[in-house]
């Protein structure tokens, strides 16, 4: 009995020592700063659940939904100012820049007033959730916009490593130029990943079944390989290959 009173108590102290730390960064910062520190982190979670061995839908529908709810209730609040955002991204503060970085993703109305700050973040923070979040925006930019910064963007997006963000870049390269953009998906389709060219297999089919034919025809002539067994291999099994029409939703 006293050992149960006792895992009481404790558990009491744990909450109370939850609210505390929850009510102490309610007061220190306004309430969107708050719910947009929320968003970054339920939204940072969802891919780590596919790392798992398993996961359930149940857990992928209440984690999507905390995230929803940070949304609504940070557009719900006052919305931060240019001036508040402005002072967040030029912050020294890591964590402060990405705040300020979700912060234009969800107040669509600011990303192209800071966009220049944005290309400079891009290619400077090393800070993973920031990347993403701003490639995210990008993706809002009409095409003729991000024209002016096609160089640095083609430049960034031919570095990448990461298989998480692939389709955030690749859904960025989709507004530049399709004769440049198919250049480094090109390349993606020759890598050892099966991500990578899964994931540059169906871009370059969104930019149009052109790229993906020349770009699949000169791995095939280049690394003297079979057409039909390297898609059966991208895809696990012939059977589980996309008809033919339905892997190019955007075919330009």
């Amino acid at each position: 009995m006293q050992s149960i009173s006792s895992a009481i108590f404790i558990m009491i102290g744990f909450i109370l020592i939850q609210s505390g730390v929850a009510s102490s960064e309610q007061s220190t910062h306004p309430d969107w700063y708050v719910y947009a520190k929320q968003y970054i982190r339920f939204d940072n979670e969802l891919p780590k659940l596919f790392t798992r061995e398993s996961v359930t839908m149940e857990e992928f529908k209440e984690l999507n939904n905390h995230r929803d709810e940070a949304e609504k209730n940070f557009l719900n609040s006052l919305p931060p100012s240019k001036k508040e955002i402005g002072t967040l991204l030029s912050s020294s503060n890591i964590e402060d820049i990405t705040i300020g970085t979700v912060s234009i993703y969800l107040l669509e109305k600011y990303h192209l007033d800071f966009i220049d700050t944005l290309i400079n973040l891009l290619t400077s923070s090393d800070d993973k959730s920031t990347q993403r979040f701003i490639l995210l925006s990008f993706e809002k930019i009409p095409p003729d916009v991000l024209a002016s910064y096609e160089s640095v963007l083609l430049d960034y997006i031919s570095k990448t490593d990461e298989g998480w963000m692939l389709f955030h870049k690749s859904e960025v390269l989709l507004k530049l130029t399709p004769e440049k953009s198919a250049v480094i998906l090109s390349d993606w389709l020759g890598r050892d990943s099966r991500l990578f060219k899964r994931v540059a297999y169906i871009y370059l089919g969104n930019l149009g079944t052109k790229y993906q034919e020349n770009a699949l025809d000169n791995l095939v002539k280049t690394r003297n390989i079979d057409k039909e067994k390297f898609l059966d291999e991208l895809y696990g099994g012939r059977e589980r290959r996309p008809r033919a029409n339905s892997i190019n939703k955007n075919n330009r």
